[in-house]
């Protein structure tokens, strides 16, 4: 990623809704730090933005920076950041690597990846030379990939997660069943995802019975 750093007051800073939603929230604990940091030594770290203004990196300083009147510093990627599903990429891929986050926080984000860089992978596809090809051709060749990639693919969103497969397989699973309190559990720590995963298992059992 080629990136700029800019300090100009004229810069419009944008929060795309979309975008920010991608981010796991952060504790009022760790809001605070960060803010007396920025009020006690400056902002060190800049927004990185897209050519459009859109912040990729940074809502939190850029909140901060704003409740304390400064004049926030920014860092201008590259403008293939303007299209949606790269910047969606980026935004995942920043994030999932923070220490902050937890074991479940991280398989979220990788979860939320997974139907992005399929549409890439598509649109690559297509981009190759996927005009020349009839409509058949398409359905075999996507058919095979996905049988050759089955196995695979949850390997890799484990290893970029930083979980063993089972563990990532059990947080997707629970991401798709669960309520929205027993996630949020999951994300602060409070419930442990194998014991969750057990009881959901336990629970099918007993319908299907």
């Amino acid at each position: 990623m080629t990136t700029t750093t800019i300090n100009d007051s004229s810069q419009v800073i944008i929060v795309n809704p979309e975008y920010a939603s991608l981010v796991p929230k952060i504790s009022d604990s760790q809001y605070k730090e960060i803010k007396q940091d920025i009020q006690e030594h400056g902002q060190h770290v800049p927004i990185i933005i897209n050519q459009k203004g859109e912040i990729l990196d940074g809502l939190t300083r850029n909140r901060i920076c704003q409740e304390l009147e400064i004049e926030p510093k920014t860092m201008l990627c590259s403008p293939e950041y303007e299209d949606p599903l790269l910047a969606k990429q980026f935004i995942i891929n920043i994030n999932r690597n923070r220490r902050q986050l937890d074991t479940f926080q991280r398989i979220e984000l990788e979860y939320k990846l997974e139907p992005i860089e399929a549409q890439l992978a598509r649109r690559r596809q297509s981009e190759a030379g996927g005009d020349k090809k009839s409509d058949h051709s398409i359905q075999n060749y996507t058919k095979r990939s996905e049988e050759q990639k089955k196995g695979r693919v949850i390997d890799i969103a484990a290893k970029r997660a930083q979980v063993s497969p089972m563990t990532y397989f059990k947080g997707r699973e629970l991401i798709k069943k669960e309520s929205p309190e027993i996630l949020e559990k999951l994300r602060t720590g409070k419930l442990k995802i194998d014991k969750v995963y057990g009881q959901r298992v336990k629970q099918e059992k007993r319908q299907q019975l």
